[in-house]
């Protein structure tokens, strides 16, 4: 079964805004420690949510560098 993007890419933006509120309010509770284990941890989490955007962003500026590249030679 094919799945829709749309509501993928949706799932996941919502998914990394709660971690971030998630994690602002972790930072709050520990008194701004940002060594705690808890911030530690969401972090970690958030930062694994996002790498994907960010590969996904990546591939398409190298595809877009290698495309105008060579319309340049």
């Amino acid at each position: 079964m094919r799945r829709n993007c749309m509501h993928d890419t949706t799932l996941d933006h919502q998914t990394i805004l709660e971690a971030k509120k998630q994690l602002v309010q972790a930072i709050i509770d520990g008194q701004y420690n940002l060594q705690s284990e808890e911030v530690l941890l969401i972090s970690r989490h958030l930062d694994e949510l996002m790498l994907p955007a960010f590969q996904t962003q990546l591939d398409f500026y190298n595809q877009y560098l290698n495309l105008s590249h060579s319309f340049m030679t």
